[in-house]
């Protein structure tokens, strides 16, 4: 699903609304664009926290939305960050009062339609297609690497 979702051809923008955690913030990560409400929710990959290390893909996809050093800190010390925060570290691209989130999703929809669709497709796809084509052939070892951890018993026991 996500790797379907990451390669999509059209404008792809997340509405959050509340907490944002692990699958939720893959989902976030793999869009075009991301809208968070203002609140106390958080958004994040946890996982380490109860000694789940996220696959690398994870790891890949979060570094090319914020860089690899916040990425590395966040995805190891399982840090779940607040609109602002978020914000701050680009993890998110905007903070709007829920009332406005999907009117401003709408807006940002226009813009990317607005933009030629061919060209706006093969940008895309030149700063997504070597990750994609990486994961791709990267699918199976990470699966059976996450069920390797999932099923540890250090895991299990947590």
């Amino acid at each position: 699903f996500w790797l379907s979702l990451y390669s999509l051809d059209i404008p792809v923008v997340s509405v959050i609304e509340g907490d944002c955690l692990a699958a939720g913030c893959i989902i976030a990560l793999s869009s075009d664009y991301r809208i968070m409400s203002e609140g106390d929710s958080k958004i994040g990959i946890s996982g380490t926290k109860v000694g789940i290390a996220p696959p690398l893909w994870v790891c890949k996809l979060m570094s090319q939305v914020i860089g690899i050093s916040q990425a590395d800190r966040a995805i190891q010390l399982g840090t779940l960050f607040s609109p602002k925060q978020a914000l701050s570290i680009c993890l998110i691209d905007q903070v709007v009062a829920q009332e406005e989130c999907h009117h401003t999703a709408l807006s940002v929809v226009d813009k990317f339609l607005s933009v030629d669709h061919l060209a706006r497709s093969e940008i895309k796809q030149r700063f997504r297609g070597e990750l994609i084509s990486e994961l791709k052939n990267q699918l199976d070892a990470d699966r059976d690497d996450f069920i390797r951890v999932i099923s540890s018993e250090t895991t299990q026991t947590r």
